[in-house]
Formats: C-alpha cells, sequence, structure tokens
C-alpha cells in the first residue's frame, strides 16, 4: 500500500498492481467478486478491509488479551511484543498513559507466575516497558540462584543424588527432569540408599 502510494500511481495502475500482489486466500476475494477487471482501487481497499481488518473484532482481540499466558519456553520478550499486538488490535486509535496501564496490568496476569507477579507488582512499576524491563531481570536473578544451588548441590554430593533420581526414574519409566531442584527428603532417601550399598558391598 506504501509503495502505490510513494510512487503516485493513477487509480487504474494503483488496482492493477494491488491485483496482481494478492497471493493465497486474498486472491479468492478477486473471484468472489464476480468480474475481477471492474473493481477500482478503492472497492478493493474496502473488500479487503472488510475481511481482514480489525474493525468489529476488538472484542474477540479483547478477549485474546484477557486469556493470554506465557507459553513453555516462550521468553518475556515475546509475550511482551504479543501483548503490545493484541492491545493495538483490541483497543484501536486508543493510545497514552491509561491504554500503557492496561497493558501493564495485562502483562503480570499473562505471566503466569504468581510469584514473580506479586515481586513486580511490589515494586510497582509505572508502565508497561518498566514493567517488562524489571520482569527481565527478576527472571534472570531467579535463574542464577537456581543454578547456583544446582551446582552446590552436585559438589556436596559428587552428582549421586541426581545420577540415583536418573536411574530411579528409569526403572520407574517415569521421565526425569533434570531442571528439578530435589527435596531435602530425596537427598536424604538417596544418600542412604548409597551407604547401604557401600555397607553391604
Amino acid at each position: 500500500m506504501l509503495k502505490i502510494e510513494y510512487n503516485d500511481l493513477s487509480e487504474r495502475d494503483k488496482a492493477a498492481y494491488l491485483k496482481c500482489s494478492l497471493v493465497g486466500a486474498p486472491a479468492q476475494l478477486l473471484c468472489d467478486t464476480g468480474d475481477p477487471d471492474e473493481l477500482t482501487y478503492a472497492q478493493l481497499v474496502e473488500r479487503l478491509r472488510g475481511r481482514y481488518g480489525s474493525d468489529g473484532q476488538a472484542e474477540k482481540f479483547l478477549a485474546d488479551l484477557r486469556s493470554r499466558r506465557r507459553r513453555r519456553g516462550e521468553t518475556l520478550n515475546e509475550l511482551h511484543n504479543d501483548i503490545r499486538r493484541l492491545m493495538a488490535l483490541a483497543y484501536p486509535g486508543s493510545n497514552g498513559g491509561l491504554c500503557d496501564i492496561v497493558a501493564r496490568d495485562h502483562f503480570l496476569v499473562a505471566l503466569d507466575d504468581r510469584q514473580l507477579e506479586l515481586k513486580l507488582r511490589e515494586r510497582e512499576p509505572a508502565d508497561f516497558d518498566s514493567s517488562f524491563h524489571l520482569a527481565v531481570r527478576l527472571e534472570a536473578y531467579r535463574i542464577n540462584k537456581m543454578t547456583r544451588r544446582k551446582a552446590i548441590v552436585r559438589a556436596e554430593t559428587g552428582g549421586t543424588v541426581m545420577n540415583i533420581l536418573r536411574d530411579e526414574c528409569n526403572r520407574s519409566k517415569r521421565p526425569y527432569r533434570s531442571n528439578v531442584y530435589p527435596t531435602a527428603i530425596s537427598i536424604w532417601i538417596a544418600l542412604s540408599m548409597t551407604y547401604a550399598a557401600r555397607w553391604i558391598n
């Protein structure tokens, strides 16, 4: 559309250029209109907006925004971008501080992490971007803390606990998740099994 306007084409040339640019499902629109040669540029743009535009779909996008939750493996940056996209579709033409606060609240709920959400709300981020940057920082701290704890456990037990838990999961056909931090009881049981095996031998 920008290229058409920039080249300052005539109405006939703009219509021809747009018709030739349509592929896939939008191209089917030409066949649905009867004689595509009779369609003017303005008529074609109006029909494309009617079928694929966001007009009249604000409620649908608002429902998507309210139900949006962070997916497994999804980065905070991807979630942030998608919330911004849904905000633009759910509130077309809206801008300003109030809209930014609404986006912030939707982002905090979409994190789907009650502990992280509460920590962010306690710090009272002023707007959408502030809450995003703060969430990135807090998540990085948490990942670093978990990594250090896991390293301490491995250093103290020589990897024995993790190996025993992995073997037990393999024997029982249960999936082993290396990112699950073993509880104190699991560590005690694993160590007891190790010492018992050594005493028997």
